[in-house]
């Protein structure tokens, strides 16, 4: 009988071990997740204007991401990302959001409109 309790000890160990091992992986993934979110965190958003000079396509999983190639005022060149119901002017004066990640400073640009004089009319 002494046998069989020790084994049955080992067993209860083990498991114990190994639901600590989960437990452990759990908590690093949510960690991982967190730190992620806050890193690409966005901090500042405001808007730029600049001139289109031209369009580029990104394949992705979904199809294809189309983003506008523009000029800034300042002279910086960017990607925007246009969406698909925009239509493409080459030239055109565009307003854009510019997103800064809080840690990294990285920015991310993002369609909002043409400039009232360079939208499209129907007729």
């Amino acid at each position: 009988m002494k046998h069989a309790t020790e084994i049955l000890d080992e067993l209860e160990k083990s498991e114990g071990r190994r639901n600590c091992r989960f437990l452990m992986i759990g908590i690093a993934i949510v960690a991982t997740t967190l730190v992620a979110l806050f890193l690409l965190s966005v901090g500042e958003i405001r808007q730029v204007k600049g001139t289109v000079t031209g369009l580029c396509g990104k394949p992705d999983d979904t199809g294809e991401t189309i983003y506008l190639l523009v000029t800034l005022e300042n002279g910086k060149s960017v990607k925007v990302s246009l969406p698909a119901k925009a239509p493409f002017i080459k030239n055109a004066r565009v307003i854009a959001s510019e997103k800064t990640t809080k840690l990294f400073g990285l920015k991310r640009y993002s369609f909002i409109a043409y400039e009232e004089s360079e939208r499209p009319t129907r007729e």
